[in-house]
């Protein structure tokens, strides 16, 4: 046979062939151009505008990271980057690891296993599986140091991950599983990994070890197992190695607990578990081991036992609550739990307590009272509360637990919360139903009555009929519990009533079957419906029974249940348990049916409607109406219904009239709706594709109001909806339809036919051709189509406008429909549909635009629906447009558009525009005058009343009440503007431009006319906080999505404008204060700052003084915000200091930039570079960081490597900061007075009092003074007339003297005295030692935050009045004091510390505080800087044992570092107090050997 090959195909290939070649050279080509590749590079991280959100949430400056500049292990898990992380950790680049890293991991291994588990994705699961193992065994392997800092065991065992565990556990790692992992494992695993782990125990440590208190809190830990609580108690509770230790509380409860079932009597009974006999042999264990074992606990052997017991205490009357607490309160809520305490400790605990206990005998009431709240605060740690052991399925289980007394009944718990007795629970579910609320609800009764009800309930067990024993105890139950419902249930199963309950109606029903037993047994029924009061019902009865005319009919076997989830598939079918309790109906799968079935009063034999019409008496008319009225009365067949119709003349005949005015309305007996009467048999007939049934209702000619039940099941054939909608659209034409039920059928016609059909397919289950007009009145089709809108169906919408042929006018009843922008959340997708609905939307336009042009209403309101929808494109929206432009002649569909519209416009443009509109600061305030929280552009405001709107932007009101209608001008912001094209097809306006007029309408007109209205009213700056907020929403938003050339942009702009500058700040430490010498020579020539003499011309500063004074200066000011997102994502240095140049005089400005780089992580470039240019103190070699991306290793490295002089004497860290912040508080006090007084108006007041009281007794005291003089002068003159005139000269300049020291001891006085209260200084005193608290205290962390309130004319005499206090000489020199005597007595406090203990023998120095936090990295490099002057202490050890931080121990064992002073394995003194502490330890005593090595 010959095969023809095609030349044309060869050709193709070829050509294709050398089409990829010719790409490849090419891409090659303009790879190797470094111009082309780095201007690419340039393009592809500076381009913003290309990247699409669907979320204006999304939006995050932190977004389109760099792989380079993502280190956080935590970070690349979350985010799913598994294959970047593998990648990272085979380069070994540096990756910050933390603590819950490990959580992370372990957790993605157990969201990968719990994805679905289809044939798509399971190819990727395992592919993920192998790539997570891979990520483990190289952290292990290259990052273990890091990576293991605490307990990895036992974290993988928390968060259930068995495949993490495995590889923990087995060669070559073989982590350490301790023995409290247990209960972790308990907690949270299946029962297979407890068995797991003490198969882990016999391998590691030779035997099994249970602490103490997993054993004694097992059930209760059980019962938080969210996955396995019933696997996991049954594995405790009837396992060969018993988990359960028997206690006193346990004891002492089981004495009191029911009797267990007979199912259950033959495990009752438990030993104890330290005498259980059980075989092992170790040596079957072979490595490694997997959790697919199946080995059982009978394997293990008795000598490899070991069970955790403390001392036996019993707890006195004198025993303290602390001491208990101590002993028995495990706090199981928090996860990093430890189960066990030291002994020693708690012994000396309690020595302590004991005394305390003998000196306060007197409180012995008291403490008894505390001691039984404690024994409760010990049951909420035992116990397994109510609801969990009332969820729990196996019967066998639940008697185990009431026999242990394992159960805490809430006192506020009642009966009716969870049991339910119901006559259709099979015999073993209602007696423990019956014995639980017998147990724990029937405090009422006493042991006696309970004795005597368990004693027939043996009897009753014992009964070898099934059906006769079920029926006995159903009779017990209801002479006991007095349910009406049972009771009820009992008459409807059996027939029969219990006299027993009856016995009030005088009558004895034989329960034979006779006809008088049988009516006794139909009116009690009657009588437990409480539709007559006792007395009438009793009388209604005897007249009954004495009516000779009443004849006996089956009715009571007309009510049934009905049960909606029929056609649910059980959901409990999957039960793999053994036990034969669970095999049977459980009280949940029952409960849960019950819980979804209604009686129901069904007819479906014309016997029954003759009988009823036949039998006039009350009681029984009563039954049925109560039926009608409910909504429970039933037909079965519509030839039933036209029976009924027929003979519905006699039915009127009955004397009604005491009935209906007495018991029902006379509206529901006469009024009966008929549109509801058919509603079920309506419904059922088109279920069933039952087409005789339909066209008598048909015939019956009413429009049948359905339920909101289906119409059609999902799993209906498509062949039998083919038949029905035949009949429907030919025969039928909907006539008994109302709109409603249409609208339901046509959307379950929908929504079936997504199911079965591709949307690729066009076919549809809707009628091609349905003539609604005909069918429906156009008032009816007009409200079906504003109720698609409402609803967003769409697809319906378009359907039945295809099939309109005259829709008229919708004017929507003059309502008008809210337009919504935005809530609190912010939500602004307030149309929700998928892009199907986008496109079936576009359509219902389209085809209105065509075919009902002059509905411009509701097309405007689709329209607004449209263009809210989340995902409509800026095509599709232009799309519409044209076909708008084309009916543009006869109608302007956009003539009226407004803030809704453009609000709108804008999101589709770009979100983020909406993500800028939505920042605007305080815009959500105005939606608390909304009377649903939500911004409603047809809403008016009530905070717009008292303002008067004008073109520019309206004022923003005394409260700073934002309303965007007032600025987002729809006239400015119009759909031509923002999507306007030219020839090229280009937009004509760029993201750009429209972002600046948006910036400029929405920020600086408000803030321009606040500012004005602000001059006007003599109040300037008045509202300087929320303008600087305003203007600074503008630069973080740039820096947001990442546009630094919009940033510096709209900085210039704001710095430019002096109106902007709003805070009046003092300089001290400066960047042009701060220079280094050898920084660049473009920072040296900037400005110094300068006084603004003309905004405070009475303001004089001299510059000789002990203290400065604040020198003022008017700037703008960044907030802390857009500063950290400044230094985050401007890389470039050279931006860098372009941004400090802006801020060249703004106290401590580089500082706050240094510390925003080190806590987003820019420690290579602007760390550095403020370092190299800035005078920066360092006080640690440790940074907190706020961001993932960075870790305390980089700083210390970038510390310790480039700048170790600033570091190089860690002793002096302590000292350095007490004087780096005395030295600050020296620069900022005088101005922190000034700012304090300003807010304490009081203490102004008492400030001025005191200075004026000091001023008065100067005065006074300098008269007093020159009184004295002057008589002394006149003296010594008349007694000396004699003498010349040198002694006169001499006599005056003596007085005069004398007049001068005088003047002197006076100023003395006033800086002295203290004793006038309240006086200048202790005033001033008073006020340093408050603002030095706040100081410390972080209040003033800031403090470029400092401003004066010199806007009110007394405002700025308050200043004026401190600047001239505190430029006095006394003054300076008493602050001076204070500051000195301060900074002197905290630094000999240090001094002092340091002579008691050595810096290096501390746990707070810079090596053992991450020793005791387990990070061997940061350890090495401090050792590695700092050789032979750090050591490990003992402190140091015991509090990172306290820690769980053992590896680190371990580490500094194995590893000899010869730059500590000395090793721990060479130290005796220390390892021999290593082993002591590890010898107290829960956990740590079992691995002792390892440190004899």
């Amino acid at each position: 046979m010959e095969i023809k090959i095609n030349s044309n195909n060869i050709n193709n290939v070829k050509q294709k062939k050398q089409i990829e070649n010719d790409n490849e050279i090419l891409f090659w080509n303009v790879f190797h151009n470094k111009f082309l590749r780095c201007l690419i590079m340039h393009h592809i991280n500076n381009t913003h505008e290309w990247v699409r959100y669907e979320d204006h949430n999304n939006i995050h400056f932190n977004n389109r990271k760099k792989f380079k500049d993502i280190i956080s292990l935590d970070k690349m898990i979350r985010s799913k980057q598994y294959t970047l992380l593998k990648y990272k950790l085979e380069s070994n680049e540096h990756i910050h690891i933390t603590k819950f890293s490990s959580t992370y991991l372990f957790k993605a291994f157990n969201n990968n296993n719990n994805n679905n588990n289809n044939n798509n994705n399971k190819e990727e699961k395992e592919k993920t599986l192998i790539i997570l193992k891979d990520i483990l065994n190289l952290l292990l392997t290259k990052k273990r140091n890091q990576f293991e800092t605490h307990d990895l065991t036992k974290d993988a065992i928390s968060n259930d991950c068995i495949e993490a565990l495995n590889i923990l556990i087995n060669e070559p790692y073989s982590i350490k599983v301790y023995p409290s992992t247990l209960g972790k494992a308990i907690k949270n695993c299946h029962p297979n990994t407890v068995s797991l782990l003490l198969d882990i125990q016999i391998k590691q440590f030779g035997k099994i070890i249970i602490p103490k208190k997993v054993k004694k809190y097992s059930i209760f830990l059980a019962s938080k197992n969210k996955r396995y609580t019933e696997e996991m108690m049954n594995f405790i509770l009837f396992g060969d190695l018993n988990l359960l230790i028997s206690s006193a509380s346990l004891s002492s409860s089981s004495t009191s607990s029911s009797r267990s079932s007979p199912s259950t009597s033959s495990t009752s009974s438990t030993s104890s578990p330290l005498s259980t006999s059980l075989s092992y042999s170790e040596t079957s264990i072979s490595p490694p081991l997997q959790l697919k074992s199946s080995r059982t606990f009978k394997d293990i052997a008795v000598s490899s036992i070991i069970v955790e017991e403390s001392e036996n205490k019993r707890f006195k009357k004198e025993d303290t609550v602390k001491e208990k607490e101590e002993y028995i309160k495990v706090q199981v809520e928090v996860e990093e739990e430890e189960y066990g305490q030291k002994e020693e400790e708690e012994e000396e605990e309690e020595e302590e307590e004991e005394e305390e206990e003998e000196e306060e005998e007197e409180e012995e009431e008291e403490e008894e009272e505390e001691e039984e709240e404690e024994e409760d605060n010990e049951n909420k740690y035992t116990f397994i509360d109510f609801k969990t052991f009332y969820s729990l399925k196996s019967l066998k289980l639940k008697y185990k637990l009431m026999e242990l007394g394992l159960i805490s009944n809430n006192k506020n718990l009642t009966a009716g919360d969870f049991i339910e007795l119901s006559i259709d629970f099979p015999f073993e579910n209602l007696l423990f139903e019956f014995r639980v609320e017998i147990k724990y609800f029937s405090n009422h009764l006493n042991q006696t009555k309970k004795n005597e009800i368990e004693k027939r309930l043996d009897e009753i067990e014992s009964i070898i009929d099934e059906f006769e024993k079920l029926k006995q105890l159903q009779k017990l139950i209801i002479l006991q519990t007095k349910l009406i419902g049972l009771s009820k249930d009992y008459i409807l199963k059996y027939g029969e009533s219990i006299n027993e309950l009856h016995l009030d109606d005088g009558f004895h029903s034989l329960n034979d079957g006779s006809e008088r037993s049988n009516l006794i047994n139909l009116f009690r029924y009657i009588g437990l419906l409480g539709l007559h009061s006792t007395d009438h019902f009793l009388k209604l009865m005897k007249e009954s029974m004495n009516d000779n005319k009443i004849k006996w009919y089956p009715i009571l076997n007309c009510i049934k249940k009905e049960n909606s989830n029929s056609n649910n598939n059980n959901s409990n079918s999957s039960n793999n348990n053994s036990n034969i309790n669970e095999l049977k109906p459980t009280k949940t799968t029952v409960s849960t049916s019950l819980n979804n079935s209604k009686k129901i009063f069904f007819i479906s034999k014309k016997s029954e409607v003759d009988w009823f019409i036949e039998c006039d008496n009350e009681l029984i008319h009563s039954l049925v109406f109560e039926h009608i009225c409910t909504d429970t009365f039933r037909i079965d067949s519509v030839e039933l219904i036209e029976y009924i119709q027929l003979e519905r003349a006699n039915i009127k005949k009955a004397n009604y009239k005491s009935l209906s005015e007495k018991y029902l309305k006379k509206s529901q007996i006469e009024g009966i709706d008929p549109r509801k009467q058919y509603r079920h048999n309506f419904k059922k007939a088109i279920q069933n594709c039952d087409i005789k049934s339909l066209e008598a209702i048909d015939k019956v000619g009413v429009k049948v109001v359905t339920t909101q039940e289906r119409f059609l099941l999902p799993n209906t054939p498509i062949s039998q909806i083919n038949t029905l909608l035949d009949y429907l659209c030919t025969k039928s034409k909907f006539k008994s339809f109302c709109i409603e039920s249409f609208e339901r059928f046509c959307l379950e016609l929908i929504e079936i036919t997504n199911s079965c059909y591709s949307k690729d397919d066009g076919l549809s289950l809707l009628p091609k051709v349905l003539p609604l007009n005909e069918i429906f009145p156009l008032e009816d089709i007009q409200r079906l189509i504003v109720f698609t809108l409402l609803r967003s169906n769409f697809k319906l919408a378009q359907y039945l406008l295809k099939q309109t042929d005259s829709l008229g006018y919708i004017d929507l009843d003059g309502k008008t429909l809210p337009l919504f922008l935005f809530d609190n959340s912010p939500v602004i997708y307030h149309c929700h549909g998928s892009k199907d609905d986008i496109v079936d939307l576009i359509n219902v336009l389209e085809i209105l635009v065509t075919k009902f042009p002059n509905n411009d209403i509701i097309i405007k309101s689709f329209y607004r629906n449209l263009i809210q929808m989340k995902g409509v494109s800026i095509e599709q929206l232009e799309y519409v447009h044209q076909l708008f432009q084309k009916q543009q002649g006869k109608i302007n569909y956009l003539s009226e558009t407004g803030l809704f519209e453009s609000f709108y416009y804008l999101h589709i443009r770009s979100i983020k525009f909406t993500f800028f509109i939505l920042s605007i600061p305080n815009i959500e305030e105005i939606l608390d005058f909304s009377p649903n929280e939500m911004y409603d552009c047809n809403f008016s405001f009530q905070s717009n009343n008292n303002n008067n709107n004008n073109d520019d932007g309206a004022n923003i009101n005394n409260n700073n009440l934002y309303d965007i209608k007032d600025y987002l001008k729809s006239n400015i912001f119009t759909y031509d503007f923002i999507f306007g094209r030219d020839e090229g097809g280009y937009f004509l306006n760029s993201f750009d431009n429209i972002l600046d007029l948006l910036f400029n309408q929405l920020i600086f007109i408000p803030v321009n006319n606040l500012l004005n209205n602000n001059s006007n009213n003599n109040n300037n700056n008045n509202n300087s906080t929320f303008i600087s907020i305003m203007l600074n929403s503008i630069l973080e938003f740039c820096l947001t999505i990442k546009r630094v050339d919009l940033f510096f942009k709209y900085l210039e702009i704001i710095k430019n404008n002096e109106n902007y500058k709003m805070k009046f700040v003092y300089t001290y430490n400066s960047p042009s204060k701060s220079i280094l010498s050898t920084t660049t020579t473009l920072l040296k020539n900037c400005k110094q700052p300068i006084q603004d003499n003309q905004l405070y011309p009475n303001l004089k500063v001299c510059d000789d003084l002990l203290l400065p004074i604040p020198k003022m200066i008017k700037v703008f000011r960044l907030t802390p915000n857009v500063i950290q997102k400044a230094i985050t994502i401007i890389e470039d240095v050279e931006l860098v200091q372009k941004l400090i140049e802006y801020h060249f005089n703004e106290v401590q400005f580089h500082q706050t930039v240094f510390l925003s780089a080190l806590w987003c992580g820019r420690i290579q470039d602007t760390a550095r570079f403020i370092m190299n240019s800035y005078q920066v103190k360092l006080t640690c070699i440790n940074v907190f960081s706020f961001t993932e991306d960075c870790d305390n290793l980089n700083y210390s490295k970038l510390f310790l490597t480039e700048f170790f002089e600033k570091v190089q004497y860690p002793e002096n860290f302590e000292q350095l900061t007490i004087q780096l912040s005395f030295k600050v508080f020296r620069e900022m006090l005088l101005g922190l007075l000034i700012s304090y007084y300003q807010d304490e108006p009081l203490e102004y007041q008492k400030l001025i009092n005191s200075n004026n009281n000091n001023n008065n007794n100067n005065n006074n005291n300098n008269n007093n003074n020159n009184n004295n003089n002057n008589n002394n002068n006149n003296n010594n003159n008349n007694n000396n007339n004699n003498n010349n005139n040198n002694n006169n000269n001499n006599n005056n300049n003596n007085n005069n003297n004398n007049n001068n020291n005088n003047n002197n001891n006076n100023n003395n006085n006033n800086i002295n005295n203290s004793n006038n209260s309240p006086d200048l200084f202790n005033q001033l005193n008073q006020s340093y030692q408050k603002v030095k608290i706040h100081f410390k205290n972080g209040l003033y962390n800031r403090a470029t935050e400092m401003a004066y309130n010199i806007t009110k004319p007394g405002k700025y005499q308050q200043v004026i009045y401190l600047y001239d206090l505190f430029q006095r000489k006394e003054v300076q020199s008493f602050f001076d004091s204070l500051l000195k005597d301060d900074q002197m007595k905290e630094e000999k406090q240090s001094f002092e510390k340091e002579q008691l203990l050595k810096y290096n023998e501390r746990h707070e120095n810079i090596f053992n505080e991450p020793f005791i936090e387990g990070d061997i990295e940061q350890c090495e490099l401090v050792l590695k800087h700092y050789p032979n002057r750090f050591k490990i202490t003992q402190s140091a050890i015991a509090i990172t044992i306290e820690n769980n931080n053992i590896h680190i121990i371990k580490y500094y064992y194995d590893n000899s570092n010869p730059n500590l002073i000395t090793n721990l394995k060479t130290d005796i003194t220390l390892l021999n107090y290593l082993k002591m502490i590890l010898k107290n330890h829960p956990d740590y005593k079992y691995i002792l050997n390892y440190f004899c090595k």
